[in-house]
Protein backbone atom coordinates (compact mmCIF):
# COMPACT_ATOMS: atom_id res chain seq x y z
CA UNK A 1 0.00 0.00 0.00
CA UNK A 2 1.35 3.29 -0.52
CA UNK A 3 1.52 7.02 1.11
CA UNK A 4 -1.28 8.11 -0.48
CA UNK A 5 -3.17 4.87 1.07
CA UNK A 6 -2.16 5.48 4.54
CA UNK A 7 -2.83 8.73 4.87
CA UNK A 8 -6.31 8.50 3.87
CA UNK A 9 -7.09 5.36 5.93
CA UNK A 10 -5.72 7.27 8.99
CA UNK A 11 -8.23 10.25 7.73
CA UNK A 12 -11.29 8.01 7.85
CA UNK A 13 -14.28 9.21 9.12
CA UNK A 14 -12.54 12.94 9.84
CA UNK A 15 -13.72 15.18 7.27
CA UNK A 16 -11.50 18.11 8.36
CA UNK A 17 -7.79 16.20 8.00
CA UNK A 18 -9.63 14.95 4.62
CA UNK A 19 -9.44 18.97 3.51
CA UNK A 20 -5.98 19.05 5.21
CA UNK A 21 -4.55 16.39 3.29
CA UNK A 22 -6.32 18.04 0.35
CA UNK A 23 -4.06 21.46 0.80
CA UNK A 24 -0.96 19.30 1.13
CA UNK A 25 -1.54 17.34 -2.32
CA UNK A 26 -0.70 18.33 -5.30
CA UNK A 27 -2.58 20.83 -7.20
CA UNK A 28 -6.07 19.67 -8.15
CA UNK A 29 -7.03 19.22 -11.39
CA UNK A 30 -9.73 21.83 -13.22
CA UNK A 31 -13.12 21.07 -13.87
CA UNK A 32 -12.30 21.41 -17.52
CA UNK A 33 -10.13 18.43 -16.53
CA UNK A 34 -13.00 16.31 -14.84
CA UNK A 35 -14.90 16.47 -18.00
CA UNK A 36 -12.03 14.72 -20.26
CA UNK A 37 -11.76 11.41 -20.53
CA UNK A 38 -8.25 9.34 -20.26
CA UNK A 39 -8.22 9.05 -24.45
CA UNK A 40 -8.59 13.16 -23.94
CA UNK A 41 -4.60 13.59 -22.13
CA UNK A 42 -5.88 13.00 -18.49
CA UNK A 43 -2.47 12.03 -16.82
CA UNK A 44 -3.40 8.70 -14.70
CA UNK A 45 -3.01 8.26 -10.80
CA UNK A 46 -3.51 12.08 -10.65
CA UNK A 47 -3.80 11.60 -6.84
CA UNK A 48 -4.50 15.44 -6.33
CA UNK A 49 -7.62 15.12 -8.56
CA UNK A 50 -8.49 11.70 -6.78
CA UNK A 51 -8.46 13.45 -2.97
CA UNK A 52 -10.47 16.43 -4.52
CA UNK A 53 -13.00 14.26 -5.43
CA UNK A 54 -13.30 12.95 -2.19
CA UNK A 55 -13.37 16.07 -0.06
CA UNK A 56 -16.16 16.93 -1.98
CA UNK A 57 -17.77 13.33 -1.83
CA UNK A 58 -17.23 13.58 1.93
CA UNK A 59 -19.44 17.11 1.89
CA UNK A 60 -22.42 15.55 0.56
CA UNK A 61 -25.23 14.37 2.10
CA UNK A 62 -26.82 11.98 -0.24
CA UNK A 63 -25.47 8.64 -1.13
CA UNK A 64 -25.83 9.08 -4.35
CA UNK A 65 -24.25 11.95 -5.34
CA UNK A 66 -21.16 11.48 -3.04
CA UNK A 67 -20.86 7.91 -4.85
CA UNK A 68 -20.83 9.28 -8.20
CA UNK A 69 -18.13 11.90 -6.95
CA UNK A 70 -15.85 9.55 -5.71
CA UNK A 71 -16.43 7.48 -9.20
CA UNK A 72 -15.66 10.50 -11.47
CA UNK A 73 -12.19 10.74 -9.18
CA UNK A 74 -11.37 7.01 -9.01
CA UNK A 75 -11.98 7.13 -13.05
CA UNK A 76 -9.35 9.87 -14.03
CA UNK A 77 -6.97 8.37 -11.73
CA UNK A 78 -6.96 4.81 -12.45
CA UNK A 79 -7.02 6.06 -16.58
CA UNK A 80 -9.68 4.16 -17.76
CA UNK A 81 -12.61 5.04 -20.07
CA UNK A 82 -15.06 3.07 -17.96
CA UNK A 83 -15.97 2.45 -13.81
CA UNK A 84 -18.55 1.57 -12.29
CA UNK A 85 -18.64 2.05 -8.06
CA UNK A 86 -20.60 0.92 -5.97
CA UNK A 87 -22.27 1.06 -2.19
CA UNK A 88 -23.34 -1.44 0.73
CA UNK A 89 -26.34 0.60 2.65
CA UNK A 90 -26.42 -0.51 6.48
CA UNK A 91 -27.78 -3.29 7.25
CA UNK A 92 -27.99 -4.49 3.90
CA UNK A 93 -26.05 -7.10 1.75
CA UNK A 94 -26.51 -6.07 -2.34
CA UNK A 95 -25.43 -3.32 -3.71
CA UNK A 96 -28.02 -0.65 -3.75
CA UNK A 97 -26.18 2.54 -4.45
CA UNK A 98 -24.00 2.87 -7.17
CA UNK A 99 -22.57 5.33 -10.13
CA UNK A 100 -21.48 4.89 -13.42
CA UNK A 101 -18.46 7.36 -14.64
CA UNK A 102 -17.36 6.93 -18.41
CA UNK A 103 -16.22 9.14 -21.06
CA UNK A 104 -19.51 8.86 -23.33
CA UNK A 105 -23.21 9.27 -22.21
CA UNK A 106 -25.14 6.48 -21.62
CA UNK A 107 -28.72 6.32 -21.05
CA UNK A 108 -29.29 5.24 -18.02
CA UNK A 109 -32.16 2.54 -18.56
CA UNK A 110 -33.68 0.13 -15.82
CA UNK A 111 -31.96 -2.96 -18.25
CA UNK A 112 -28.74 -0.93 -18.31
CA UNK A 113 -29.33 -0.34 -14.10
CA UNK A 114 -29.92 -3.51 -13.40
CA UNK A 115 -26.89 -4.93 -15.46
CA UNK A 116 -24.66 -2.36 -13.70
CA UNK A 117 -25.80 -3.38 -9.90
CA UNK A 118 -25.82 -7.44 -11.05
CA UNK A 119 -21.52 -6.94 -11.81
CA UNK A 120 -21.35 -4.90 -8.62
CA UNK A 121 -23.20 -7.98 -6.68
CA UNK A 122 -20.62 -10.19 -8.44
CA UNK A 123 -17.61 -8.41 -7.30
CA UNK A 124 -18.74 -8.14 -4.10
CA UNK A 125 -18.49 -12.07 -3.76
CA UNK A 126 -15.06 -12.38 -4.69
CA UNK A 127 -11.62 -12.24 -2.09
CA UNK A 128 -9.76 -10.40 -4.45
CA UNK A 129 -9.39 -8.71 -7.93
CA UNK A 130 -10.47 -10.57 -11.19
CA UNK A 131 -9.20 -9.62 -14.27
CA UNK A 132 -10.82 -10.69 -17.76
CA UNK A 133 -8.71 -10.07 -20.77
CA UNK A 134 -12.30 -10.82 -23.07
CA UNK A 135 -9.94 -10.63 -26.29
CA UNK A 136 -8.19 -13.87 -25.56
CA UNK A 137 -9.16 -15.32 -22.82
CA UNK A 138 -11.81 -17.89 -22.90
CA UNK A 139 -15.33 -16.62 -23.38
CA UNK A 140 -16.64 -19.20 -20.56
CA UNK A 141 -14.59 -17.55 -17.78
CA UNK A 142 -16.83 -14.31 -18.32
CA UNK A 143 -20.25 -14.47 -15.98
CA UNK A 144 -23.13 -13.38 -18.22
CA UNK A 145 -23.06 -10.42 -16.59
CA UNK A 146 -20.13 -9.54 -17.51
CA UNK A 147 -20.39 -10.40 -20.74
CA UNK A 148 -23.28 -8.34 -21.57
CA UNK A 149 -21.63 -5.19 -19.74
CA UNK A 150 -18.32 -5.44 -21.95
CA UNK A 151 -21.12 -5.87 -25.01
CA UNK A 152 -22.72 -3.19 -24.50
CA UNK A 153 -19.41 -1.03 -23.33
CA UNK A 154 -17.50 -2.81 -26.36
CA UNK A 155 -14.72 -3.35 -23.91
CA UNK A 156 -12.07 -5.50 -24.00
CA UNK A 157 -10.35 -5.31 -20.22
CA UNK A 158 -12.32 -5.27 -17.05
CA UNK A 159 -11.36 -5.63 -13.31
CA UNK A 160 -13.71 -6.14 -10.59
CA UNK A 161 -13.97 -6.79 -7.04
CA UNK A 162 -14.77 -5.59 -3.57
CA UNK A 163 -13.84 -2.71 -1.52
CA UNK A 164 -13.58 -2.81 2.10
CA UNK A 165 -12.39 -0.23 4.55
CA UNK A 166 -9.81 0.08 6.59
CA UNK A 167 -11.06 -3.24 9.02
CA UNK A 168 -11.95 -5.24 6.41
CA UNK A 169 -15.13 -4.67 5.88
CA UNK A 170 -16.68 -4.81 2.75
CA UNK A 171 -18.47 -1.55 2.06
CA UNK A 172 -18.61 -2.09 -1.81
CA UNK A 173 -17.34 -3.18 -5.30
CA UNK A 174 -15.98 -1.29 -8.02
CA UNK A 175 -15.38 -2.46 -11.60
CA UNK A 176 -12.82 -1.05 -14.37
CA UNK A 177 -13.17 -1.39 -18.04
CA UNK A 178 -10.78 -0.59 -20.84
CA UNK A 179 -12.26 -0.30 -24.48
CA UNK A 180 -11.37 -1.99 -27.60
CA UNK A 181 -9.78 1.30 -29.04
CA UNK A 182 -7.76 2.22 -26.30
CA UNK A 183 -4.62 1.86 -25.33
CA UNK A 184 -3.71 1.97 -21.74
CA UNK A 185 -1.24 -0.59 -20.78
CA UNK A 186 -0.44 -1.03 -16.79
CA UNK A 187 -4.35 -0.60 -15.90
CA UNK A 188 -4.40 -3.60 -13.67
CA UNK A 189 -1.15 -2.16 -11.65
CA UNK A 190 -3.15 1.20 -11.36
CA UNK A 191 -6.42 -0.45 -10.06
CA UNK A 192 -4.57 -3.14 -7.48
CA UNK A 193 -2.68 0.46 -6.03
CA UNK A 194 -5.76 2.57 -5.83
CA UNK A 195 -7.90 -0.16 -4.45
CA UNK A 196 -7.40 0.71 -0.56
CA UNK A 197 -7.66 4.25 -1.13
CA UNK A 198 -11.19 3.46 -2.88
CA UNK A 199 -12.19 1.70 0.17
CA UNK A 200 -11.32 4.12 2.22
CA UNK A 201 -13.38 6.86 0.55
CA UNK A 202 -16.04 4.58 -0.09
CA UNK A 203 -15.92 3.79 3.68
CA UNK A 204 -16.21 7.76 4.56
CA UNK A 205 -19.37 7.77 2.92
CA UNK A 206 -20.44 4.63 4.44
CA UNK A 207 -20.15 6.08 7.88
CA UNK A 208 -21.51 9.24 6.86
CA UNK A 209 -24.91 7.68 5.60
CA UNK A 210 -27.98 8.06 8.21
CA UNK A 211 -29.64 5.21 9.97
CA UNK A 212 -33.22 4.55 10.48
CA UNK A 213 -32.77 5.48 14.07
CA UNK A 214 -31.21 8.83 13.22
CA UNK A 215 -34.21 9.57 10.21
CA UNK A 216 -36.73 8.72 12.99
CA UNK A 217 -35.57 10.46 15.69
CA UNK A 218 -34.66 13.82 13.71
CA UNK A 219 -38.46 13.27 12.04
CA UNK A 220 -39.51 13.55 15.77
CA UNK A 221 -37.58 16.25 16.62
CA UNK A 222 -38.90 18.31 14.02
CA UNK A 223 -42.28 17.39 14.83
CA UNK A 224 -41.85 18.56 18.49
CA UNK A 225 -41.48 21.69 17.64
CA UNK A 226 -44.44 24.25 17.71
CA UNK A 227 -47.69 23.59 17.52
CA UNK A 228 -47.36 20.59 16.01
CA UNK A 229 -46.63 18.40 19.18
CA UNK A 230 -49.62 19.92 21.10
CA UNK A 231 -51.94 18.95 17.96
CA UNK A 232 -50.31 15.89 17.57
CA UNK A 233 -50.80 15.27 21.73
CA UNK A 234 -54.76 16.21 21.50
CA UNK A 235 -55.36 13.88 18.47
CA UNK A 236 -53.84 11.07 19.88
CA UNK A 237 -55.78 11.85 23.55
CA UNK A 238 -59.22 12.56 21.63
CA UNK A 239 -58.28 9.16 19.37
CA UNK A 240 -57.31 7.13 22.80
CA UNK A 241 -60.79 8.57 24.40
CA UNK A 242 -63.02 7.73 21.81
CA UNK A 243 -61.91 4.28 21.37
CA UNK A 244 -62.37 3.69 24.95
CA UNK A 245 -65.79 4.68 25.58
CA UNK A 246 -68.43 1.93 26.16
CA UNK A 247 -71.31 1.87 23.56
CA UNK A 248 -73.89 -0.83 23.11
CA UNK A 249 -72.93 -3.62 20.89
CA UNK A 250 -75.02 -4.66 17.94
CA UNK A 251 -74.66 -7.93 16.19
CA UNK A 252 -75.88 -7.53 12.51
CA UNK A 253 -77.59 -10.91 11.30
CA UNK A 254 -79.96 -12.21 8.60
CA UNK A 255 -83.95 -12.84 9.74
CA UNK A 256 -86.79 -14.20 8.05
CA UNK A 257 -90.15 -14.10 9.11
CA UNK A 258 -92.30 -18.06 9.85
CA UNK A 259 -96.08 -18.37 11.11
CA UNK A 260 -95.87 -19.04 14.81
CA UNK A 261 -98.60 -21.46 14.28
CA UNK A 262 -98.42 -23.80 11.31
CA UNK A 263 -100.53 -26.95 10.15
CA UNK A 264 -100.13 -29.44 7.62
CA UNK A 265 -103.55 -30.48 5.80
CA UNK A 266 -103.22 -34.15 4.69
CA UNK A 267 -105.18 -37.06 3.08
CA UNK A 268 -107.02 -38.89 6.00
CA UNK A 269 -107.45 -41.97 3.88
CA UNK A 270 -106.44 -43.70 0.11
CA UNK A 271 -108.41 -41.94 -2.62
CA UNK A 272 -108.91 -39.90 -6.00
CA UNK A 273 -108.87 -36.12 -4.99
CA UNK A 274 -111.86 -34.68 -7.17
CA UNK A 275 -111.31 -30.92 -6.76
CA UNK A 276 -109.67 -28.03 -4.90
CA UNK A 277 -111.08 -24.40 -3.89
CA UNK A 278 -107.78 -22.84 -3.24
CA UNK A 279 -104.35 -21.82 -3.91
CA UNK A 280 -101.15 -20.64 -2.10
CA UNK A 281 -101.13 -17.02 -0.67
CA UNK A 282 -105.31 -17.27 -0.01
CA UNK A 283 -106.63 -16.21 3.10
CA UNK A 284 -108.67 -18.98 4.96
CA UNK A 285 -111.33 -19.53 7.87
CA UNK A 286 -111.60 -22.11 9.98
CA UNK A 287 -114.50 -24.92 8.71
CA UNK A 288 -113.99 -23.27 5.49
CA UNK A 289 -113.50 -26.21 2.20
CA UNK A 290 -110.20 -26.55 0.95
CA UNK A 291 -110.27 -29.72 -1.54
CA UNK A 292 -112.85 -32.51 -1.58
CA UNK A 293 -112.06 -36.31 -2.00
CA UNK A 294 -113.71 -38.85 -4.98
CA UNK A 295 -116.30 -40.58 -3.07
CA UNK A 296 -117.53 -43.25 -6.12
CA UNK A 297 -115.28 -45.98 -5.11
CA UNK A 298 -116.07 -46.21 -1.08
CA UNK A 299 -119.78 -46.01 -2.07
CA UNK A 300 -119.30 -48.80 -4.20
CA UNK A 301 -117.42 -50.16 -1.78
CA UNK A 302 -120.23 -49.70 0.92
CA UNK A 303 -122.72 -51.60 -1.38
CA UNK A 304 -120.95 -53.95 -2.00
CA UNK A 305 -120.43 -54.58 2.01
CA UNK A 306 -124.03 -53.88 2.89
CA UNK A 307 -125.48 -56.62 0.16
CA UNK A 308 -122.71 -58.99 2.19
CA UNK A 309 -123.85 -58.38 5.38
CA UNK A 310 -127.54 -58.91 3.98
CA UNK A 311 -126.45 -62.50 3.17
CA UNK A 312 -124.52 -63.13 5.95
CA UNK A 313 -127.59 -62.44 8.34
CA UNK A 314 -129.92 -64.45 6.21
CA UNK A 315 -127.57 -67.50 6.90
CA UNK A 316 -127.26 -66.70 10.32
CA UNK A 317 -131.13 -67.08 10.62
CA UNK A 318 -130.81 -70.29 8.57
CA UNK A 319 -128.35 -71.66 10.94
CA UNK A 320 -130.35 -70.84 13.85
CA UNK A 321 -133.20 -72.70 12.04
CA UNK A 322 -131.81 -75.82 11.99
CA UNK A 323 -129.82 -75.55 14.74
CA UNK A 324 -126.79 -76.02 13.14
CA UNK A 325 -124.51 -73.93 16.24
CA UNK A 326 -121.52 -73.68 14.78
CA UNK A 327 -122.42 -72.04 10.99
CA UNK A 328 -124.30 -70.06 12.95
CA UNK A 329 -121.26 -68.32 15.12
CA UNK A 330 -119.42 -68.41 12.45
CA UNK A 331 -121.94 -66.23 10.38
CA UNK A 332 -122.39 -63.94 13.18
CA UNK A 333 -118.56 -63.32 12.89
CA UNK A 334 -118.96 -62.44 8.75
CA UNK A 335 -121.50 -59.85 10.00
CA UNK A 336 -119.17 -58.35 12.75
CA UNK A 337 -116.47 -57.83 9.98
CA UNK A 338 -118.43 -56.82 7.73
CA UNK A 339 -120.29 -54.08 9.90
CA UNK A 340 -117.19 -53.03 11.15
CA UNK A 341 -115.96 -51.94 7.40
CA UNK A 342 -119.62 -50.25 6.46
CA UNK A 343 -118.77 -48.26 9.44
CA UNK A 344 -115.40 -47.30 8.34
CA UNK A 345 -115.97 -46.63 4.65
CA UNK A 346 -119.25 -44.47 6.40
CA UNK A 347 -116.42 -42.42 8.35
CA UNK A 348 -114.55 -42.15 4.82
CA UNK A 349 -118.05 -40.91 3.37
CA UNK A 350 -118.12 -38.06 6.10
CA UNK A 351 -114.60 -36.49 5.58
CA UNK A 352 -115.11 -36.51 1.66
CA UNK A 353 -114.46 -32.56 2.18
CA UNK A 354 -111.12 -31.61 3.88
CA UNK A 355 -111.51 -28.17 6.16
CA UNK A 356 -109.25 -25.76 7.18
CA UNK A 357 -108.20 -26.19 10.74
CA UNK A 358 -107.68 -22.88 11.36
CA UNK A 359 -107.82 -19.36 10.77
CA UNK A 360 -104.87 -18.36 8.61
CA UNK A 361 -102.79 -18.13 5.10
CA UNK A 362 -102.23 -20.77 2.52
CA UNK A 363 -98.54 -20.53 2.32
CA UNK A 364 -97.67 -24.13 0.81
CA UNK A 365 -98.83 -26.99 -1.30
CA UNK A 366 -100.51 -26.82 -5.27
CA UNK A 367 -103.18 -29.54 -4.97
CA UNK A 368 -104.27 -28.50 -8.54
CA UNK A 369 -102.15 -30.63 -10.08
CA UNK A 370 -102.90 -33.56 -8.26
CA UNK A 371 -106.37 -33.34 -9.05
CA UNK A 372 -107.75 -36.94 -10.45
CA UNK A 373 -104.56 -38.76 -9.17
CA UNK A 374 -104.79 -40.80 -5.85
CA UNK A 375 -103.78 -39.66 -2.63
CA UNK A 376 -102.09 -41.80 -0.30
CA UNK A 377 -102.77 -41.31 3.50
CA UNK A 378 -100.90 -38.71 5.14
CA UNK A 379 -100.05 -36.94 1.73
CA UNK A 380 -99.94 -33.17 2.46
CA UNK A 381 -101.89 -31.35 0.52
CA UNK A 382 -101.79 -27.76 2.07
CA UNK A 383 -99.81 -25.89 4.69
CA UNK A 384 -101.62 -23.08 6.60
CA UNK A 385 -100.23 -20.95 8.94
CA UNK A 386 -102.13 -18.25 11.47
CA UNK A 387 -101.02 -14.56 10.85
CA UNK A 388 -101.79 -13.44 14.10
CA UNK A 389 -98.42 -13.95 15.54
CA UNK A 390 -94.72 -14.10 13.41
CA UNK A 391 -91.82 -15.54 14.46
CA UNK A 392 -88.69 -13.72 13.68
CA UNK A 393 -85.88 -16.45 12.74
CA UNK A 394 -82.55 -14.69 13.75
CA UNK A 395 -79.33 -15.86 11.90
CA UNK A 396 -76.91 -15.86 14.61
CA UNK A 397 -73.54 -16.73 12.92
CA UNK A 398 -71.52 -19.25 15.20
CA UNK A 399 -68.51 -16.76 15.96
CA UNK A 400 -71.27 -14.12 17.71
CA UNK A 401 -73.23 -16.82 19.44
CA UNK A 402 -71.83 -16.66 22.88
CA UNK A 403 -72.89 -12.91 22.73
CA UNK A 404 -76.60 -13.66 22.25
CA UNK A 405 -78.99 -14.45 25.33
CA UNK A 406 -82.51 -14.94 25.56
CA UNK A 407 -84.19 -11.47 26.87
CA UNK A 408 -81.78 -9.17 24.54
CA UNK A 409 -83.85 -6.75 22.36
CA UNK A 410 -83.79 -7.05 18.62
CA UNK A 411 -84.88 -4.91 15.91
CA UNK A 412 -85.88 -6.34 12.19
CA UNK A 413 -85.85 -3.88 9.33
CA UNK A 414 -87.59 -5.89 6.07
CA UNK A 415 -86.69 -5.33 2.51
CA UNK A 416 -90.40 -5.50 2.37
CA UNK A 417 -90.89 -2.67 4.67
CA UNK A 418 -87.20 -0.50 4.83
CA UNK A 419 -89.06 2.19 6.35
CA UNK A 420 -90.52 0.46 9.89
CA UNK A 421 -88.73 -1.66 12.17
CA UNK A 422 -90.21 -4.22 14.44
CA UNK A 423 -89.17 -4.76 17.81
CA UNK A 424 -89.12 -8.24 19.36
CA UNK A 425 -87.57 -10.10 22.55
CA UNK A 426 -85.13 -13.07 21.79
CA UNK A 427 -87.32 -15.91 23.52
CA UNK A 428 -85.35 -19.07 22.58
CA UNK A 429 -82.10 -19.95 20.75
CA UNK A 430 -81.59 -23.33 19.17
CA UNK A 431 -78.92 -25.20 20.68
CA UNK A 432 -78.03 -26.94 17.06
CA UNK A 433 -76.18 -25.22 14.45
CA UNK A 434 -78.36 -25.20 10.99
CA UNK A 435 -77.18 -24.73 7.60
CA UNK A 436 -78.50 -21.25 5.97
CA UNK A 437 -77.68 -20.13 2.36
CA UNK A 438 -74.44 -22.14 2.66
CA UNK A 439 -73.13 -20.87 6.04
CA UNK A 440 -73.57 -22.59 9.83
CA UNK A 441 -76.05 -20.06 12.05
CA UNK A 442 -77.61 -20.65 14.86
CA UNK A 443 -81.44 -19.33 15.30
CA UNK A 444 -83.23 -17.48 17.55
CA UNK A 445 -86.60 -16.78 17.67
CA UNK A 446 -88.51 -13.35 18.70
CA UNK A 447 -92.39 -13.07 18.46
CA UNK A 448 -93.46 -10.17 16.50
CA UNK A 449 -97.46 -9.67 16.96
CA UNK A 450 -99.23 -9.01 13.79
CA UNK A 451 -101.35 -5.57 13.47
CA UNK A 452 -102.70 -5.19 10.15
CA UNK A 453 -101.92 -8.45 8.52
CA UNK A 454 -99.29 -6.91 6.68
CA UNK A 455 -96.62 -9.42 7.53
CA UNK A 456 -96.59 -12.65 5.28
CA UNK A 457 -94.15 -15.77 6.56
CA UNK A 458 -90.83 -15.79 4.65
CA UNK A 459 -90.21 -12.15 4.17
CA UNK A 460 -86.27 -11.47 4.77
CA UNK A 461 -84.56 -8.69 6.46
CA UNK A 462 -81.76 -7.69 8.76
CA UNK A 463 -81.90 -7.76 12.07
CA UNK A 464 -79.67 -5.83 14.81
CA UNK A 465 -79.58 -7.48 18.39
CA UNK A 466 -78.40 -5.23 20.87
CA UNK A 467 -75.62 -7.33 23.34
CA UNK A 468 -74.01 -5.44 25.98
CA UNK A 469 -71.83 -2.47 26.63
CA UNK A 470 -68.28 -2.48 24.55
CA UNK A 471 -65.62 -0.14 24.12
CA UNK A 472 -65.50 1.36 20.52
CA UNK A 473 -62.12 0.21 20.26
CA UNK A 474 -62.77 -3.24 20.91
CA UNK A 475 -65.94 -3.40 18.29
CA UNK A 476 -63.31 -2.43 15.81
CA UNK A 477 -60.66 -4.52 16.08
CA UNK A 478 -61.92 -7.62 18.09
CA UNK A 479 -63.29 -8.88 14.64
CA UNK A 480 -59.24 -9.27 12.95
CA UNK A 481 -57.74 -9.87 16.21
CA UNK A 482 -59.93 -13.36 16.64
CA UNK A 483 -59.55 -14.22 13.29
CA UNK A 484 -55.70 -14.16 14.04
CA UNK A 485 -55.97 -16.05 16.80
CA UNK A 486 -57.78 -19.05 15.17
CA UNK A 487 -55.33 -18.54 12.29
CA UNK A 488 -51.91 -18.18 14.59
CA UNK A 489 -53.05 -19.45 17.76
CA UNK A 490 -52.81 -22.62 19.71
Amino acid sequence: MNDSTETMMVAAGSLPFMVTANLAAPPPATAHDLARGPGDGVVPHDLGLLWRQMVLAGCETDGDTAVQRLADGLRTAVGCPYLLLGLRLRGDSRIRVHAFSGAGRIEMSPPITRLFADNLDEATQRETLQELNLSWSAPQLATTPQSELARHLNCEQMLSGPLRDPSGRIVGAWVALRASTENSPGLADRVRSLQGTAGVGLSLIYRAQRTLRDRVREVAIKACRGRRLLIAGTACMLTISGLLVPVPYRIRCDARLQPATLRYVTAPYESLLDATFVEPGDVVKQGQLLARLDGREIQWQLSGHRAELNRARKQHDASLATRDTAAAQLAHLEMDRLQGQIELLESRVAHLEIKCPLDGLVIGGDAKKAVGAKLSIGQTLFEVGALENMIMEVEVPDSEISRVQPGQSVNLRLEAYPHQVFHATIKTIHPRIESRDHAGVFIAEAHIAQEDDALRPGMRGRAHIDSSLRSLGWQLFHRPWEQALFLFGW
